[in-house]
C-alpha cells in the first residue's frame, strides 16, 4: 500500500541522509552567523542618511504577532482534524 511505501522511503531516507541533513542546517545557520557579524551585517537597507522605519521593539512585536498569528491560522484547523483521525482508546475520554 503507499501508507508502506512511504513510511519505507522516509525510514531509508531520514536513516541515510540524517548526517547530511544536519550538515546543511548547521552551514546554513554558521552562514548567517557569519553574516550578521561580519561587515556585511552593518549594510543599511534604504538611503545612508534615514532613519529606520520601525524600532527595535516594534520588530520584535511584529515577529512575535505574525508567529501567533500563523499558528492560530494553522492550527485552528489542524489540531481539530487531529484529534479527530487519532481517537483516544475505547472507554477513554
Amino acid at each position: 500500500s503507499l501508507q508502506n511505501v512511504s513510511q519505507s522511503a522516509q525510514a531509508f531516507i531520514t536513516d541515510s541522509f540524517g548526517w547530511y541533513y544536519l550538515l546543511v542546517v548547521s552551514l546554513f545557520v554558521g552562514f548567517c552567523l557569519f553574516l550578521i557579524f561580519s561587515p556585511i551585517g552593518k549594510i543599511k537597507l534604504g538611503k545612508p542618511d534615514e532613519k529606520p522605519e520601525f524600532g527595535l521593539l516594534s520588530w520584535f512585536a511584529m515577529l512575535f504577532s505574525a508567529g501567533m498569528g500563523i499558528g492560530l491560522v494553522f492550527y485552528g484547523a489542524a489540531e481539530p482534524i487531529s484529534h479527530y483521525a487519532i481517537s483516544s482508546p475505547s472507554g477513554e475520554t
